[in-house]
């Protein structure tokens, strides 16, 4: 009898569901932060804009502020978009922990 790789993955023990679930997820995820979110958040937010916040540190170093608030805030609303996207695609099965 012929078995698939998840079968005998499964049946040997070697990997679960939710680690194959959870490679699907970031290959999602990822390919979506590339093809889709990158490009509205750049035209939205155009780096330029934020060159001119830094600090320089005493031996002549660059701490780049504007770029690191640009990505905490492009982290957020990232995970916010995709927990909403991945909510109303998958319905019930996601478990709401924050409810």
């Amino acid at each position: 009898m012929k078995s698939t790789l998840i079968e005998f993955c499964k049946q040997k023990k070697i990997i679960g569901l939710s680690v194959i679930m959870s490679a699907m997820t970031f290959g999602f995820i990822s390919k979506s932060v590339t093809l889709i979110y990158n490009p509205i958040f750049d035209s939205l937010f155009p780096k330029n804009k934020l060159q001119d916040i830094v600090i320089i540190l005493p031996n002549k170093s660059r701490v780049e502020i504007g770029f690191f608030i640009l990505e905490l805030i492009r982290w957020m609303v990232y995970m916010v978009i995709t927990f909403q996207l991945l909510g109303s695609l998958l319905g019930d099965s996601v478990i709401q922990q924050f409810d």
